[in-house]
């Protein structure tokens, strides 16, 4: 079927390639996403039958032009990008995409994860989640009713994170602290979560755990990470959220979750109202709490960077925990 056809890679640095991919998908009403590494096209002649793209283990940006919908086209780009994936050594893959095309993922050897009215989570493997699951179980502390998360990035972890962690802490019998483990941070995921270990270690019944692939992930929620706010995030929103509630909180027994309120950026913004809407299904109830404040001004990671960056170290020592000052004033630091 395929003998006439071609398949291009375009890798990152072909930006006149990539933009003819883009404007492909905007025809079809589908976002390009520019932080993916491969994007693989299926052309007949000059005409773009289809593309699909992979940031890496996540495949996403999919889509079949309307002319060419029943001719296997999205098959020969699912097993283009799983060959290519194969080739990195990167074998667990995810997707995100929209709803329509979940039965055809599912005879690829996709399996579902979470799917909300417009768009589904699968991957090709049929374990992944379920191991996922038990991992975060091994945390579980059984001996208490009150459990309460937290969701954060601590880039890195401040006295205002620290301070709406010391509050849940004292509200309730056991808190659950998910650091986001994407690497898409200027602080490396270890240094992050070491540091929140050593800033809360005053606190007996806090428990510091690696979000992984399903807590504000590349999987779960791409637009967290680029800052974008695009069609798609309310979507990114309910799939994120959902998971959390259905699974997670199930999980641990997590009855509350802790937000801070979001003054800057209008994406957290969003997901904190999409928060108060979502987990109360799940019988979780949520505390915003107002962010902390040092002379009038609202305590910020990027801020904390930007003195980090200008050492001034003695403003500095003010906003943030010891652990954080010593790293961010040490050698180790990476901004």
């Amino acid at each position: 079927m395929f003998e006439n056809y071609t398949v291009e890679y375009i890798e990152k640095d072909q930006v006149k390639k990539r933009e003819k991919a883009e404007k492909f998908l905007n025809k079809l009403g589908l976002k390009y996403d520019e932080g993916v590494d491969i994007t693989i096209v299926l052309k007949n002649n000059d005409e773009i039958l289809g593309t699909i793209s992979a940031e890496d283990n996540l495949i996403k940006c999919m889509g079949i032009n309307q002319n060419h919908r029943n001719e296997g086209i999205l098959n020969k780009l699912v097993s283009e990008i799983i060959k290519f994936k194969y080739s990195q050594n990167i074998f667990e893959l995810s997707v995100i995409t929209g709803i329509c095309n979940k039965d055809k993922l599912k005879s690829l050897g996709f399996y579902e994860i979470y799917s909300t009215e417009n768009i589904v989570l699968m991957e090709n493997s049929k374990y992944k989640f379920q191991n996922y699951i038990k991992k975060i179980e091994e945390h579980k502390n059984k001996n208490n009713k009150n459990n309460a998360a937290v969701v954060m990035n601590l880039n890195p972890i401040t006295k205002g994170h620290l301070y709406l962690i010391e509050k849940a802490s004292k509200e309730n019998d056991f808190v659950y602290i998910f650091v986001v483990s994407e690497d898409k941070s200027e602080i490396p995921f270890e240094v992050r979560f070491e540091l929140a270990e050593k800033s809360t270690q005053h606190l007996k019944n806090v428990k510091i755990i690696e979000g992984g692939d399903y807590i504000i992930s590349s999987s779960t929620f791409p637009s967290y990470f680029t800052k974008t706010y695009n069609d798609w995030v309310e979507n990114y929103c309910d799939l994120d959220l959902n998971i959390f509630g259905k699974y997670i909180s199930k999980t641990l027994n997590i009855k509350k979750r802790y937000i801070g309120s979001e003054p800057y950026c209008s994406l957290t913004s969003y997901y904190n109202k999409k928060i108060h809407k979502i987990l109360p299904k799940y019988n979780v109830e949520i505390e915003e709490v107002e962010r902390l404040a040092n002379k009038d001004e609202v305590i910020s990671a990027s801020k904390v960077r930007k003195l980090a960056k200008e050492s001034k170290f003695d403003i500095l020592k003010e906003l943030v925990p010891v652990p954080t000052y010593r790293y961010l004033k040490s050698k180790r630091r990476t901004l």
